[in-house]
Formats: C-alpha cells, sequence, structure tokens
C-alpha cells in the first residue's frame, strides 16, 4: 500500500496544564465556522431548558438526570464541531455545565478555543490567497 502525506490543516492544543489532555483539531477548517454557528443554536436552548429547571427548586434526585442529559447533549453538540471527542480532554468527567468563574465550564472551553480559530482561519486565509495570486500570475503569463 501506499502511503499519500500532505498538510491536513491538524493542530495539538494543550488542555491547560494536563499534559495527558490534548485535542487535536482541524482549527483551519472552513466548516468548522459554520457548525460553531449551528451549534449555538442548539447550546442556547439547552441553557435555556437549565435555566428554567433552576426555576422549579427540584431535590438533587430530580436534578441530576437532567444535568446528566444536558452534559451529553452539549458533549455531543461541541464534538459535532470538531468531528471528534474533544470534550473528554476537555472536561475530563466533570459535568460540562459546571458553574465556573461565573459561566458554564463548556462556555469557558468555548471563548478560549473559537479565537484560536478565528486567528488561524484568517492566517490561512491569507496564506492561501498569496499562493493563488502567484499561481495565477504565472497563468496570466502563459495566456499571452
Amino acid at each position: 500500500m501506499e502511503k499519500i502525506t500532505f498538510y491536513s490543516g491538524y493542530k495539538e492544543y494543550q488542555i491547560n496544564d494536563d499534559e495527558n489532555a490534548v485535542i487535536r483539531i482541524n482549527s483551519t477548517d472552513m466548516s468548522i465556522l459554520d457548525r460553531i454557528n449551528e451549534v449555538k443554536k442548539s447550546l442556547n436552548g439547552i441553557m435555556n431548558k437549565y435555566k428554567a429547571l433552576e426555576k422549579e427548586n427540584l431535590s438533587t434526585d430530580e436534578a441530576i438526570p437532567f444535568l446528566s442529559k444536558c452534559d451529553k447533549d452539549i458533549r455531543k453538540q461541541i464534538n459535532y464541531i470538531f468531528g471528534s471527542d474533544v470534550c473528554t480532554a476537555a472536561f475530563g468527567t466533570s459535568n460540562c455545565i459546571s458553574p465556573c468563574g461565573g459561566q458554564p465550564l463548556f462556555m469557558n472551553f468555548l471563548d478560549a478555543i473559537i479565537p484560536i480559530i478565528e486567528k488561524d482561519v484568517i492566517a490561512e486565509q491569507k496564506l492561501s490567497s498569496k499562493n493563488i495570486e502567484k499561481y495565477t500570475s504565472q497563468a496570466k503569463k502563459f495566456s499571452k
């Protein structure tokens, strides 16, 4: 079997100070921004259900199954964004809606990674534009 090797845009990111918590994502995947926007709607819906539940003053026994379902639903959405299981590395066994610094844990993660993705996409677009311009200018020379 032959092997094809090329740069595919994947990078590895260590989560906080845990050397074992590493995610591997393609931060320049143009579809990732689309998936982020798509998932924002779902996450808002899940969080609205969670906020409504807070008002009901449920017992711990009543709330645990709901909190567990929220965690699973949010993890599914975040993993969908990146096309792989990033939540295990990012959150471990913690419920991703656990409050941390005034907002849910998953929001802290998204607030940290989305600017990296945006920066990487912009940088890659600039690099691609330069390369495309180089080849189109060469093509123009040949067409004369």
